[in-house]
């Protein structure tokens, strides 16, 4: 365990029912006049991006957005929505979608200038600042992306996906509603489930574990593990359950504890560009050859 540790947040954590409703009110007393608003286009067809837009549409503001981001982009394709994004002269950023999505939100408020862009973050991360206040809005339970001070972009040319890491990238605000996971396909709230649970157990085992990554580890397996309606994800009370795991998890990937051996199983194979290597399926995968 870690001798010396420290937990950095976003400035304000958004929870419960309605939560999604705080979006008006930070956009007000931040008197923004344009919102660029960061999604994908999946989350659109599916409605999960609807409770984002009518909350900025409330606040009066002029809002634009952009949702041309394939999944799992390489750092070309977020320097590309980033390049819309500063045509745009939005001055906030609200990012409703899942880890692809809230990433180049984060890259595109610290790249507000034309000294550097993506690819020059690939090896200096550090030189990076906030430019842009920044609100993310989760729509799925296992990346972390919310609370952490990382973007993951692909790079073909060393096949590989890169984490840039700077801690100017922590969102300002985060909002945790649960109505944006309620139609969620199965499939998808479990992968994400078995993606943040191992989560939770990596950081725990860490020789990098530390008290507080100890304790978020711990809350957000009994949240998974032993859920108060069990089995039923449509129920309000479940759905409340999930975002609570989502930032106990989150927390933890910020902090010390870190992600262990499926991450670094999953993003070389899928940077080969022979197969998408889900890193949520590929947890099942570790524990049947495990067994085997």
């Amino acid at each position: 365990m870690l001798e010396k540790y420290n937990l950095k947040m976003p400035h304000a954590v958004y929870g419960g029912v309605d939560s999604i409703e705080n979006v008006t009110a930070i956009i007000g007393a931040l008197h923004a006049k344009k919102v660029a608003m960061f999604t994908d286009k999946g989350l659109r067809r599916l409605g999960l991006f609807d409770l984002a837009e009518s909350a900025v549409k409330k606040s009066g503001a002029e809002y634009y957005v952009l949702d041309d981001l394939p999944a799992e982009p390489t750092y070309m394709a977020v320097q590309a929505v980033v390049d819309a994004f500063k045509k745009s002269g939005a001055d906030l950023i609200v990012a409703c979608g899942g880890g692809s999505v809230m990433d180049a939100a984060k890259l595109a408020s610290v790249l507000v200038t034309d000294a550097y862009g993506v690819k020059e973050l690939l090896d200096n991360p550090g030189m990076a600042k906030k430019c842009v206040p920044l609100v993310l809005i989760p729509t799925t339970a296992g990346t972390g992306a919310e609370v952490t001070p990382n973007a993951i972009v692909g790079v073909p040319e060393r096949e590989l996906k890169i984490g840039i890491v700077n801690e100017n990238m922590i969102a300002d605000y985060v909002i945790l509603d649960a109505r944006l996971i309620k139609n969620l396909p199965r499939s998808i709230a479990a992968a994400t489930g078995v993606d943040a649970l191992a989560h939770c157990i990596e950081c725990f085992t860490s020789n990098k574990a530390n008290p507080f990554s100890d304790m978020y580890a711990l809350e957000g397996c009994d949240l998974i593990l032993n859920p108060k309606t069990a089995g039923n994800f449509s129920r309000t009370d479940m759905q409340h359950n999930m975002t609570a795991f989502v930032l106990h998890c989150s927390f933890m990937i910020q902090r010390d504890g870190g992600c262990c051996e499926i991450r670094f199983c999953s993003s070389p194979l899928f940077a080969l560009g022979v197969f998408y290597f889900e890193v949520r399926i590929a947890n099942y995968c570790l524990n049947f050859n495990f067994k085997a």
